[in-house]
């Protein structure tokens, strides 16, 4: 069974509000994607660390900027932060520089924490520091239904964060009043690398009709698991049988749909032979190369929150057939301009023959790359969260002179 619909925000139950007047004191289980699992013994030696280094105040120099009790710009904690920590220990935090790659003291959270050492951290900075929720994990900061993921209560995120950066159709139904919300992910931003591969390589033959992302998926157990149920490799599987049939014949690439040996892949239907590729998990610039030589990327995962491939694809000039159920992502599709949607199984074949006859021919009707540059990269989506700190927060944020745009690291 395929975990369609299973991450739509509307499923998902309402705010229920937390007593203000007390200190959290149930922190969520380390979750248990394998991205996020760290020593602790390792993690708690950096922050007792980090802090010796604030107390101490070792690198006090305001020049301008706020400082904290010990005299240290928030700025400088925010970097101190970045480096010292966040390099796979601090996996839910992530800093924001401004256009000139300059650390300003905005931090995002976009996932849960992984303990209470990472709620330590929050609260330890968080009088110089403006954290910012995210959505950029699984349904965060939702409810998760991935039943390989480590469970939270939604109001224990929602309004822990004075503002949050959102993928939901209906943000008000969610979050108290008191956050401040902005339609925006991570995956707006930090679209250069692809627009400019997508340039070096529009002339190149289209040799597949699709590239499907799998992540890093759960090949030893034949693709079930944490990975595969986020990006729904069980709806995958009932599609290609759609698809490899003789009514279709749809080539594509499967990525991550094999082990990192060579040696494994994932079981697909029979009737796939010959017409899919199954790679490896791959690196951006053989991943961008397959894209480059597919006429459309298929998303057919709802449970993510900040899909990547979608705008990585429309800044390459590929179309997208994505599920409308998606947690995030569905604001890229504007459908006959940037691709098509499809519900489920039941219209998935008339989605699927529309961009097949769109994209076989010599033209197409799509323009997904105008599409993108008009409404994302780091120019327009930079302009838009500077804009939404300013306008919230302009009093608590040090920004550097010359300031025309905010990008979270790591998009």
């Amino acid at each position: 069974m395929n975990n369609n619909s299973m991450c739509s925000s509307s499923n998902n139950n309402k705010l229920h509000q937390r007593d203000h007047g007390n200190t959290k004191q149930a922190s969520p289980d380390s979750q248990k994607n394998p991205a996020y699992d760290v020593e602790d013994t390792r993690r708690q030696a950096a922050i007792n660390a980090l802090k010796a280094m604030v107390q101490d105040g070792a690198m006090a120099n305001a020049s301008g900027f706020q400082v904290n009790a010990y005299g240290v710009p928030s700025w400088i904690i925010s970097i101190r932060i970045t480096f010292e920590l966040w390099n796979g220990m601090v996996g839910p935090f992530q800093p924001v520089m401004n256009q000139n790659n300059e650390y300003v003291n905005v931090i995002m959270v976009r996932a849960p924490y992984r303990g209470k050492d990472d709620e330590e951290l929050y609260t330890f900075y968080k009088d110089d520091i403006l954290f910012l929720g995210i959505s950029s994990f699984e349904s965060f900061p939702l409810k998760s239904p991935n039943p390989y993921s480590s469970k939270y209560e939604s109001d224990y995120y929602l309004d822990m964060f004075e503002g949050f950066l959102h993928n939901m159709h209906d943000p008000e139904v969610h979050f108290p009043s008191s956050v401040k919300t902005i339609l925006m992910s991570q995956s707006d931003f930090m679209l250069d690398e692809p627009i400019r591969y997508g340039k070096r390589h529009k002339n190149v033959e289209k040799v597949y009709d699709f590239v499907y992302s799998g992540g890093d998926q759960d090949v030893e157990s034949d693709c079930v698991g944490w990975a595969s149920y986020n990006k729904n490799f069980s709806f995958v599987r009932e599609a290609l049988e759609v698809m490899c049939s003789s009514e279709f014949n749809v080539t594509g690439v499967l990525v991550a749909n094999k082990n990192k040996a060579g040696t494994k892949s994932c079981t697909i239907p029979k009737s796939c032979d010959g017409k899919m590729v199954q790679t490896t998990f791959l690196d951006q610039s053989t991943f961008f190369d397959y894209l480059s030589k597919a006429r459309w990327a298929f998303l057919p995962q709802v449970c993510d929150a900040s899909p990547r491939v979608s705008t990585q694809a429309l800044s390459m000039d590929v179309p997208l057939l994505m599920n409308q159920n998606i947690m995030g992502g569905w604001k890229y599709l504007l459908p006959g301009e940037s691709g098509e949607f499809f519900h489920d199984m039941s219209n998935f074949k008339e989605s699927l023959r529309r961009i097949l006859d769109n994209t076989r021919g010599e033209t197409s009707p799509y323009r997904p790359l105008d599409f993108v540059t008009k409404n994302y990269g780091n120019e327009k989506s930079g302009e838009r969260l500077l804009q939404f700190v300013k306008e919230n927060w302009g009093d608590r944020v040090d920004l550097p002179e010359g300031t025309t745009r905010l990008i979270p690291t790591g998009a």
